[in-house]
């Protein structure tokens, strides 16, 4: 009989079977978590195995930023050398020996140069890029002490070197090599790769040596190359143009990506390292934009890649209507964005946001207005119709018409509407110059009575004929023939614009100014007149075509009773000078090109005249030019038998200048010109350079100051001699007369310093203690051509050098003496010697100068055209073209139209 299991029984059975299970479940969990932990710790080996690999410091990074120290340290005041056995000591064991012959190699080579030598070598050794800690120590030994400097983990052998703990040694070995602080970091964006002479996109991906040999100099010469530099290694950065010493920047990877770069002067040497915030460019110029690459324009250069991006505009933008449009730029509001479903756009302004590892983002600026440039300063532009509007910061002006390029404020064309303005937030982002049209009308600034003030208190005209007055918005009244207008700044004319303006209703008509006087007295103006109200009174503005304004600058200039051809090189010199001034404006701040002074060109002081308007006409729309730009048509009254160069104006490069030479005003180089045909050549010119030349030296000068014969055209001009006799020095008013210069012109008195260098003067005390009573006044420096340059005055505490033919001249006189003619007649000079070709003699009691006597010749700078000359030429029946062409070596006359 089988036995049934018990009840207890089975419940044993049953609890052994759960504890069973239990374990069982215990043993797979811990199976589980121990799998999950040995992945996790196998995972963080790996990870940190890759960011290792990562943060290992470049064989060519590192190379860089030691031959940056070694140059530095090569700078600086000399050190003393390191023994050979100090050198070894910073090597361990086998490697004793390497240092040794590093060491005594660089009693044949340069420090840099050994750095140069053991990248090459490093580089050829290595498998991978990376800085050994073997390597390295080799490096140290190019800069004595700076083993000590590296604070970095213990290292061993073949071990590669952490960035960080590189990083961190080039931190301390920078404070100690580059005192001066010449290597420091800037943030960088690389936008392009510039390559050849041309500005443009670039394709070159140069290998880091080559980059490295053009920047820093191959290991055979150590020499720079700067064309190399110049046309090869340019990148484009969100700062301009810079060199690249490393093959890093010149990468793919690199283009667009923000970074902190290693920088000496304009060069980068090495990536610090990648940044994680956004780098924004403001107001690029795009030129084609998709949703995979960027074309744009920035500092003047062209830049392409490939690139993520996404593309942003105003939301607002298709909601608006024409005519709210207009106005709408106006209110103080953050433009709202929203991501274009084509990423598509071209010819715009956009800023543009850079960030590692996300779409370049490209922000449409779409708002423009346009209208006639009526002022510029530099807190904003007045367009017409639209008032003044402030700049922004970030202002851009580009030149859209033929090559496109970045223009700087002043090339704007004032009294134009040639220009749309990009404008955002109430302010204006960008200038884009449209088009190229002709400048056929000039806005000169209209002074007071004796040209005292640029701004009037109040304005009394009248005119030849009906006149309208009008501004941009409305037909104000009407001008009777005859009828008087006194206009002040409360009148209500202005109430609306603040501006008005007054025109003639036939094209011949004529303004008058009431209370402006000029030497013809009372002054009439063709063209119209705008006044423009300001918070000190009215500026007037006379608006006319620029032949016209001609008619009243020539009998201003030269004498309508001069032959023909000299008056015809005249107009076309005025001619050339006022265009130039409608390419910049002379007076942006007022909307006027130029004044009616002698600051510009003198402007209806004398009536027109028949002789004068005739050559105008004649030469319509001749301008004078060297290459592609306007000559600088420089003039004066008389010469001393010579002309001179720019360098006798302190400060500017005659070599910019080479028309503007010096030379002798004769027969002889008249047909030595002719024979050149218009060249300019040093060697075709050398003849007539020479001669010059010869009068920098004061005892030829003085020579030549004292003969009357040749066959100068101007020897029996009046002027051509001239005597000056001061027969006291009133010393105060001398030093007063230096002091006044030194303020006008911080660069043109100097006194001698504790090292013997000489320091331009910006204290009064300074000057002081180097004045006293006179002991010698000399010319220590000459021009070519013979003018003073440089003028030294001792005295019995010490020594002044005033600079410049003009500063000159005021300090020695003294406004009462008179100066004699070679023809005996005497003229007042109140403030001005009439030129600097002089030579000085002092008479003296006990040691000090009394007075002086000066023998001169000619009246003005003595910088391009004698007028006299020309005067004299046209008499020997020398055409206005041989003339300019004389004067001015090299130029060619052009039509404007």
């Amino acid at each position: 009989m089988e036995r049934r299991e018990s009840f207890q029984e089975r419940r044993k059975r049953q609890q052994a079977r759960r504890r069973l299970l239990g374990k069982l479940a215990a043993v797979l969990i811990g199976a589980v978590f121990l799998f999950g932990l040995c992945k996790k710790t196998a995972d963080q080996f790996l990870l940190t195995g890759e960011k290792k690999q990562d943060s290992y410091i470049g064989i060519e990074d590192a190379g860089h930023m030691v031959w940056l120290l070694a140059d530095c340290r090569q700078e600086q005041p000399t050190q003393a050398l390191e023994e050979t056995t100090d050198a070894a000591q910073e090597f361990d064991g086998d490697n004793t020996q390497a240092a040794v012959v590093s060491a005594h190699a660089a009693g044949s080579r340069s420090t840099p140069d050994q750095v140069l030598d053991l990248m090459k070598k490093f580089q050829a050794e290595s498998d991978d890029g990376y800085l050994t800690w073997t390597q390295a120590k080799q490096y140290f030994s190019c800069l004595p002490g700076s083993r000590e400097l590296f604070l970095g983990g213990a290292y061993t052998g073949t071990e590669r070197v952490e960035e960080a703990d590189w990083y961190d040694w080039f931190d301390r070995a920078k404070r100690k090599y580059d005192a001066a602080g010449r290597i420091r970091e800037e943030t960088v964006v690389v936008l392009g790769i510039l390559k050849g002479d041309e500005n443009g996109p670039g394709d070159a991906q140069e290998s880091a040596q080559a980059a490295l040999m053009r920047e820093m100099g191959t290991a055979s010469g150590g020499k720079k190359d700067a064309q190399s530099q110049k046309t090869e290694l340019r990148i484009l950065t969100q700062n301009g143009v810079r060199m690249a010493a490393s093959a890093t920047f010149l990468t793919e990877s690199m283009q667009f990506c923000p970074v902190r770069a290693i920088v000496r002067e304009d060069c980068l040497y090495a990536v610090r390292n990648r940044l994680t915030e956004p780098v924004i460019l403001k107001n690029v110029w795009m030129i084609e934009t998709t949703g995979q690459s960027i074309h744009g324009f920035w500092k003047d250069c062209e830049f392409s890649g490939a690139a993520a991006v996404e593309v942003k505009t105003d939301s607002a933008e298709g909601q608006r209507t024409e005519e709210n449009r207009e106005s709408d730029w106006k209110r103080d509001r953050k433009s709202t964005t929203v991501v274009s479903d084509t990423a598509q756009l071209s010819e715009a302004v956009c800023d543009l946001t850079f960030e590692t590892g996300k779409p370049v983002i490209v922000c449409q600026k779409p708002d423009k207005i346009s209208g006639r440039l009526l002022g510029v300063s530099r807190n904003g532009a007045e367009i017409e119709g639209h008032g003044t509007i402030p700049f922004s910061e970030d202002l851009q002006c580009y030149r859209l018409y033929g090559r496109l390029s970045q223009m700087d404020i002043g090339e704007l064309k004032i009294g134009y509407g040639f220009t749309d303005f990009v404008v955002e937030d109430g302010t204006i982002e960008a200038a884009l110059a449209v088009r190229e049209e002709k400048m056929e009308t000039i806005r000169v600034l209209i002074k007071t009575s004796g040209y005292a003030n640029s701004v009037h208190q109040a304005v009394e005209l009248f005119a030849d004929c009906d006149c309208r007055i009008w501004n941009v918005e409305n037909e104000l009244t009407t001008l009777e023939k005859g009828q008087r207008l006194v206009i002040t700044r409360d009148s209500p004319l202005f109430d609306q614009t603040g501006r008005i303006t007054i025109e003639p209703k036939i094209l011949t008509g004529h303004l008058m100014l009431s209370g402006v006087e000029r030497a013809q007295g009372q002054a009439n103006y063709r063209g119209r007149l705008e006044l423009v109200r300001r918070e000190d009174g009215i500026v007037v503005i006379n608006e006319l075509p620029l032949e016209e304004y001609l008619y009243g600058v020539v009998p201003g200039e030269m004498p309508a009773s001069y032959p023909l051809e000299a008056l015809k090189s005249q107009a076309i010199c005025a001619r050339t000078y006022a265009y130039e001034r409608l390419q910049r404006a002379g007076l942006p701040e007022y909307g006027a090109h130029v004044d009616d002074s002698t600051a510009f060109q003198v402007y209806q002081n004398l009536a027109e005249q028949g002789q004068t308007t005739q050559a105008v006409k004649e030469t319509s729309g001749q301008v004078l030019f060297y290459g592609e730009e306007p000559a600088q048509t420089y003039y004066y009254s008389t010469s001393c038998g010579y002309g001179t160069d720019l360098s006798v104006w302190r400060g500017t490069r005659a070599e910019a200048y080479p028309y503007l030479c010096a030379q002798a005003i004769d027969e002889r180089n008249m047909e030595l010109t002719r024979q050149l045909g218009g060249q300019e050549s040093v060697a075709a010119m050398a003849p007539i350079l020479q001669q010059a030349q010869l009068l920098e030296q004061s005892d030829v000068m003085e020579a030549f100051l004292r003969q009357r014969d040749g066959d100068f055209y101007e020897k029996e001009e009046p002027w051509y001699r001239w005597s000056y006799r001061a027969e006291t020095v009133d010393e105060k008013a001398l030093w007063e007369r230096v002091w006044i210069r030194a303020q006008a012109d911080g660069q043109c008195v100097f006194v001698p310093g504790e090292a013997g260098e000489w320091n331009a003067v910006k204290e009064r005390t300074k000057l002081s203690e180097n004045t006293g009573k006179i002991r010698e006044i000399r010319v220590t420096k000459r021009s070519s051509g013979g003018a003073a340059q440089e003028l030294l005055i001792e005295s019995e505490n010490g020594q002044v050098r005033i600079q410049s033919e003009y500063s000159i001249r005021y300090v020695l006189c003294d406004g009462k003496t008179q100066a004699v003619r070679q023809d005996g007649s005497r003229a007042a000079v109140t403030s001005l010697l009439p030129s600097s070709f002089f030579q000085v003699s002092t008479f003296k009691e006990d040691g000090f100068v009394i007075g002086y006597t000066l023998i001169g010749g000619g009246y003005g700078h003595g910088i391009g055209m004698s007028q006299n000359g020309a005067k004299h030429m046209a008499e020997a029946s020398v055409s206005a073209e041989e003339i300019l062409t004389f004067f001015y070596k090299g130029c060619q006359l052009k039509m404007i139209s």
